[in-house]
């Protein structure tokens, strides 16, 4: 399947970017080695001091970040990357905890006594948290989760056991990876690189094995990049690139040892940035996709409200119709037979007004049936209008003519349905007390509104006085309720005219 042209064109500029800082690293890596005028450390305690606590703080920061997120998420990848940090927060933790129990002499971290420790903690740690690094970047190229059972313990596992091994060295005789020469060179001139001869060539393996894991984790940063297009994921291949290089900076010039600021260390701090910047990334990333989650949770709960209303009102329909209606319709037959037997002439205009008080049941039994039908379809509302007019005035007797025009609004079924009750409520009054031949009914959408209106040649009233009825007033309430307005425009036989405005943008409330 061919790829769209906007991942495309967003994969050739990571490239670029990613290309762009290979080769600037690897240029100013050549410079600081081989130009004799560029220093590679200067010995400054307060900023070794800040460097240090700095990464301190910031290892501590994104791994607690990440095993947050591992917490909701399960994903493995922040499961090895919370692991990684936490080995890093707290081997510098306590290198920092040494020297400023004014131990650091004693364990070798003074450039007056060089020891092999500081070289082979740093080293240590950084084998540890890059190995964890490039297993976090498999297991996110792969979409891997893990339990969350025994992840505390399994978590904290690295740190513990880097810390215990580093605790058991201090106690053992020590071989310092670096040679006397090298030794007396760090001493005398610490801001230039340290001759390949001074260095044994396992500590030059070991850096180049963790500077490759730092490498294979960027690769596998950049392919989760591609595949689920997360912009946190573009500052960790960043971040790791400036780590990888760091630790060849670390080969050339140990940087462990106190007061000793070298390029390595403004590499590491520079890897810590980035990746606080890319954690920054993926927060507003994650608010934004909790805010678009919450967005859609609203509408399916709306969804699902709107589904019960629209089943509810299925039912009471069924319900009105197979009960009370057939209930009605069998009165009516029964009046019918009883009215045949009766003799007065006031009790056969009694039974008259029996009559026709059921009817005049059956007929607002069957409007509610058929509101309570409209607003449990998907029809559109003027389609039902428009029917339900028709059947009015073939039941009825009247001329009922219909138009419409614009397109048919889409609207609630709730709003849908207290609409049709206001067009029947007006038909009705039109039935019992406008004594009128034509009806007009006609709905026009347009510059964001539905407006329907009802009129008819009969004798009309004076909207001013009162009618002894709750039919306005229960229409006017309906309107109210949906966000429309109800105009009565009418005289005295001159007809009546029922006007409903209602706003789109208020159809949803």
């Amino acid at each position: 399947m061919p790829r769209p042209n906007g991942a495309e064109t967003g994969e050739r500029r990571l490239q670029i970017v990613l290309g762009i800082l290979l080769i600037g690293l690897t240029a100013f890596t050549f410079v600081a080695f081989f130009t004799p005028y560029v220093r590679l450390a200067v010995v400054n305690e307060r900023l070794d001091l800040i460097i240090n606590t700095g990464a301190t703080l910031a290892a501590g920061a994104i791994a607690a970040l990440a095993w947050a997120r591992y917490r909701v998420t399960a994903e493995s990848r922040a499961f090895y990357r919370s692991a990684a940090f936490l080995t890093l927060a707290s081997v510098n933790a306590g290198v920092m905890a040494a020297l400023a129990s004014d131990r650091g002499g004693e364990l070798g971290f003074s450039l007056d006594n060089p020891g092999p420790l500081p070289v082979i903690s740093f080293v240590l740690a950084r084998f540890v948290a890059a190995a964890l690094l490039l297993i976090g970047g498999l297991a996110a190229v792969r979409h891997t989760s893990m339990s969350r059972g025994v992840a505390v313990l399994l978590v904290t596992t690295p740190a513990i056991l880097t810390l215990t091994l580093l605790a058991i060295l201090r106690r053992s005789e020590l071989v310092s990876p670096l040679s006397a020469e090298a030794l007396r060179q760090l001493q005398q001139v610490p801001g230039e690189p340290l001759s390949l001869s001074g260095l044994s060539a396992g500590l030059l393996g070991v850096q180049l094995v963790i500077g490759a894991m730092f490498l294979g984790a960027a690769w596998l940063s950049y392919r989760s990049t591609l595949q689920q297009q997360r912009p946190a994921d573009v500052y960790l291949a960043i971040g790791f690139i400036l780590a990888a290089f760091s630790q060849v900076h670390y080969a050339v010039n140990p940087g462990s040892y106190a007061a000793l600021v070298t390029t390595g260390d403004l590499l590491r701090v520079s890897f810590y940035g980035v990746l606080l910047l890319g954690v920054i990334v993926q927060s507003r990333n994650d608010a934004r996709e909790i805010e678009d989650a919450n967005a859609e949770l609203r509408l399916l709960r709306d969804a699902e409200v709107n589904r019960a209303l629209l089943e509810e009102r299925g039912r009471l329909a069924r319900e009105m119709h197979d009960g009370l209606a057939q209930d009605l319709w069998y009165a009516r037959l029964k009046q019918g037979r009883l009215a045949q037997l009766v003799q007065g002439e006031e009790e056969k205009a009694l039974a008259q007004d029996v009559m026709d008080a059921i009817d005049s049941g059956i007929s607002d039994a069957r409007q509610t049936v058929m509101a309570m039908r409209a607003g449990s379809t998907d029809a559109p509302l003027l389609e039902i209008v428009e029917r339900y007019a028709e059947d009015f005035g073939d039941r009825f007797a009247l001329d009922v003519r219909y138009e419409s025009s614009g397109e048919p609004p889409e609207l609630p079924a709730r709003v849908q349905a207290e609409v049709l009750r206001i067009v029947q409520e007006a038909l009705n009054n039109v039935r019992k007390h406008a004594d009128a031949t034509v009806v007009r009914v006609s709905a026009a959408t347009g510059d964001g509104s539905l407006r329907i209106d009802v009129s008819d040649n009969g004798r009309g009233f004076a909207p001013e006085q009162p009618t002894g009825g709750f039919g306005l007033h229960s229409m006017r309430e309906r309107a109210e309720l949906i966000g429309a307005v109800l105009r009565v425009e009418s005289a005295a036989r001159d007809g009546t005219s029922v006007s409903l405005d209602l706003p789109m943008s208020g159809a949803s409330r």
